[in-house]
């Protein structure tokens, strides 16, 4: 699913004679003299050139960049990007079907403002199962290694990127509403993405595509905890393509389940049973069991808030086997150690949680699974709230046949 190059734009800078990076400055000091900024890179000049599509405002600023450059008027219909422009309503969102495809799209997703909310359309039925059925079924691209480029990147440049993924998140625990989001989106497009297109190892691209994926999921939730449901579903669909170049199972139905959380939140409840089931199945053998546990949690969540009793007392049940085969075997699974959340998937034996047993009405995870639910703040932002530590424990429920579960240990005090 390759993309023609864009060759009218190719022609025009020709003419005008400007490289990418020209191109690019060019098009930030005109929008800065307009009153607002814009993130464009030689990377996306790049992109534009190989056929990726435009916001309409970049490419306007674009085309009166080059009209001054060749003293004649260029629309940016000149350029190639008519058929992006004639669009008066919202694209599908839709499943990038190629690495090149996925980057350009966060690419473009980076350059919104997390500000502009749009009013929260449901999703359709068709781009999500699209979505899902790709990820289940579609073969891992892998990565590109040591290919020709400006630019040869290590492990090194991995751990920078971890680490300040690992501050935006202490800030988002902390102050919740979606702050630091723009300052991470810049983050991300400037120093980021352009390392996806450089020169690395196998093992460097692995790693380098799992820290962009967390990147892109915690831009995600800071969006959602700003309200901008649709730019949050986004970058978890985009995320979720990311997840499908490496093969992370497990990332990519820990995607899955946010997307479940997301649909829950909006009252699509229908689709979040179908997202909560496809994480399930999508991780299975390839997960931890406490990964796991969160799945059933998430479909458990769902079918209770649809008032299906009887299903959300049996995903929960599974939510509690998976915790206590966690608890017998707690390696079952190695973790990645360039993955240090993967480490803390399982809880060492000392301290492994009791299984947890819950009521169906309520709607908590299992005790020590992550939760998220967004509040008002006095600022009238949503704040997320997680709860990875404190115990949450309620009474099991029986399965609705004739068997009936052994009894729970005591919490420990």
């Amino acid at each position: 699913m390759s993309r023609e190059p864009n060759a009218q734009l190719i022609a025009v800078m020709t003419e005008a004679n400007v490289s990418n990076k020209g191109l690019a400055k060019r098009m930030q000091d005109a929008a800065v003299q307009r009153g607002t900024s814009l993130g464009t890179t030689h990377v996306a000049v790049q992109r534009w050139r190989d056929g990726a599509g435009i916001q309409p405002q970049t490419a306007a600023i674009m085309a009166d960049v080059l009209s001054s450059k060749l003293n004649r008027r260029i629309t940016p219909a000149d350029l190639g990007f008519f058929a992006q422009l004639r669009q008066a309503t919202p694209q599908p969102i839709g499943y990038p079907g190629t690495v090149s495809d996925v980057l350009s799209m966060l690419d473009g997703l980076a350059d919104e403002r997390v500000e502009a909310v749009t009013p929260d359309h449901p999703v359709a039925d068709t781009d999500l199962n699209s979505a899902v059925l790709s990820w289940m079924i579609a073969r891992p691209d892998g990565v590109e290694a040591d290919r020709p480029a400006h630019q040869r990147i290590g492990m090194r440049d991995v751990r920078a990127i971890r680490d300040a993924a690992s501050m935006f998140m202490q800030l988002d625990f902390k102050y919740g509403g979606g702050h630091g989001h723009r300052a991470l989106r810049h983050y991300f497009r400037q120093e980021v993405l352009p390392l996806l297109e450089a020169s690395y190892s196998e093992k460097v691209g692995t790693a380098l595509f799992g820290a962009a994926a967390e990147v892109s999921q915690l831009l995600a939730w800071t969006a959602y905890d700003t309200g901008n449901q649709r730019l949050a579903h986004r970058y978890l669909t985009s995320t979720l393509r990311l997840s499908q170049v490496i093969d992370d199972r497990m990332f990519g139905a820990r995607i899955l389940g946010n997307l479940s959380h997301q649909a829950n939140y909006l009252g699509n409840h229908a689709q979040a049973i179908q997202l909560a089931r496809a994480a399930v199945e999508g991780a299975k053998g390839r997960a931890t069991p406490r990964a796991m546990a969160l799945n059933s949690a998430m479909e458990s969540r769902a079918l209770a808030n649809r008032g299906d009793r009887i299903g959300a007392g049996r995903a929960m049940n599974e939510a509690e086997r998976h915790f206590e085969h966690g608890a017998r075997r707690p390696r079952a699974v190695a973790p990645d150690p360039q993955r240090p959340e993967q480490r803390e998937t399982l809880p060492p034996p000392a301290t492994a949680p009791q299984p947890p047993r819950c009521e169906t009405s309520a709607t908590t995870l299992p005790r020590g699974l992550p939760a998220r639910s967004p509040v008002r703040t006095p600022a009238g932002t949503t704040r997320s709230l997680r709860d990875g530590s404190s115990p949450r424990l309620c009474r099991r429920v029986p399965q609705p046949d004739t068997r009936q579960p052994s009894p729970a240990s005591p919490s420990p005090r």
